[in-house]
Formats: C-alpha cells, sequence, structure tokens
C-alpha cells in the first residue's frame, strides 16, 4: 500500500458517495411501501369489522325468522 493513486481514491470514494445515495433513496422506498401497507392494513381492519357486524344482523334477522315460522307451526298444530 505504499503507492497510492489519487484516482483510486477518488474512485472509491465516489463509488461509496454513490452507494450511500443508492442505500438513502432504498430506503425511503421501503418506508414508503410500507406505510401503503399499514394503510391498506387499517382499511382492510374497518372492512372486517363491517362484515362481522353485517353478519351477525343476517344471523338475528335469520334466528327471528326461525322464532316466527316455530310460532306458526305450534299454532297450526293445535
Amino acid at each position: 500500500m505504499g503507492n497510492t493513486d489519487i484516482t483510486q481514491v477518488g474512485m472509491l470514494l465516489g463509488a461509496v458517495a454513490t452507494l450511500g445515495t443508492v442505500i438513502g433513496v432504498l430506503w425511503k422506498q421501503t418506508l414508503k411501501h410500507f406505510g401503503d401497507v399499514n394503510e391498506s392494513l387499517d382499511e382492510a381492519k374497518i372492512m372486517l369489522r363491517e362484515c362481522e357486524t353485517d353478519r351477525i344482523r343476517i344471523w338475528q334477522k335469520l334466528a327471528e325468522n326461525a322464532v316466527q315460522i316455530e310460532d306458526m307451526r305450534g299454532k297450526d298444530d293445535r
């Protein structure tokens, strides 16, 4: 390592700076993608709650109708 050429040092510094920039850009993209995924996940959670609420209402309505049908059957048998 006795003779160090200034061109080699300059190229190495340029390469390190370029790699640093590339890593910075990739990091920003990764953070943006994580933000998008979190936003989609939040929307999916809201939609899931709405679906569960709708499902419960449907089962309640079916149960009410089943009780009414049983009451009708009981009156016809008498």
